[in-house]
């Protein structure tokens, strides 16, 4: 028998009830929209498939990019997402949690984080490109996501994902 709310409770998260406010769900944690791109190459399949994510920079080219990524820890919540200026809605690719602290570096990849990935899927979020006071983040490498529409969505498809099966009879 397993359960839905079994991997986040191992991370303190409950289930969410839809449209309730999640700050106290978050509990401290944070999270992160991360873009799926490393200039014209998609990174979705090769960050999903090694359970990882990362920026594509070097720190010297753009270190305020590369401090906005130091500052993911443990257990934040992060979504790999698409959004360019002629895009009229946010796609969210993925979704996870930081595993560990820790930054490796692959050849190909670059400096990375571990995550383990709970919903694999694109999804369209049209209220991601509404004029809210954080719409212009969206269209970075990497923003810490404060909008509670965004945070609700995405909290809902991460618990609600068919990695984590709803309890069911053996």
């Amino acid at each position: 028998m397993r359960r839905k709310d079994d991997s986040m409770k191992r991370i303190g998260i409950r289930r969410l009830e839809p449209n309730r406010v999640v700050n106290s769900l978050l509990n401290g944690r944070n999270i992160y929209g991360i873009g799926a791109r490393y200039g014209s190459d998609y990174m979705v399949t090769p960050f999903l498939e090694k359970g990882v994510i990362g920026i594509g920079y070097d720190i010297e080219d753009v270190p305020e990019i590369w401090n906005a990524f130091i500052k993911t820890k443990k257990d934040d919540i992060i979504y790999m997402k698409a959004l360019g200026p002629s895009s009229e809605c946010l796609c969210v690719m993925g979704i996870g949690f930081i595993i560990n602290d820790n930054f490796y570096k692959d050849d190909k990849l670059g400096i990375l984080k571990r995550v383990h990935w709970c919903f694999e899927n694109e999804v369209y979020l049209p209220e991601g490109w509404e004029k809210d006071k954080h719409w212009h983040q969206r269209l970075g490498t990497i923003y810490q996501e404060f909008s509670p529409r965004i945070q609700n969505r995405i909290l809902d498809m991460m618990l609600n994902s068919e990695r984590y099966p709803d309890e069911t009879e053996d």
